[in-house]
């Protein structure tokens, strides 16, 4: 399968019905956190601790992982230095999503 006939394929699996309820929840939830917590910034706390860590270490390690996998790309020695790679920011990726939620709740407690 070539890369833009995956790329094609993977806008069309998530129906509109199940994109449409999952960010309203999502919007729900955020909004509902905005009005119970007293400060606005707990609450961006704990996305930026979901989002850097998402975008910095585990979007790129999986998809780099799963990229190799799925495309059959031949494992030579650079390919071999990049997949050592997102396996060590994977884990670096949790201890930084932990820290961050963790900070998080300190300020919650704190408030």
């Amino acid at each position: 399968m070539s890369a833009g006939a995956a790329q094609r394929l993977a806008t069309k699996e998530m129906s509109l019905c199940v994109y449409a309820i999952t960010t309203i929840i999502y919007y729900g939830v955020t909004v509902f956190f905005a009005m119970v917590l007293p400060n606005i910034t707990i609450i961006f706390n704990f996305v930026s601790a979901y989002c850097a860590s998402s975008l910095a270490f585990w979007i790129p390690a999986f998809f780099y992982r799963k990229a190799v996998a799925k495309f059959s790309v031949d494992v030579t020695r650079q390919v071999s230095t990049r997949l050592c790679t997102a396996a060590i920011l994977i884990p670096i990726g949790f201890l930084n999503f932990f820290l961050g939620i963790l900070v998080a709740i300190i300020s919650i407690v704190q408030a």
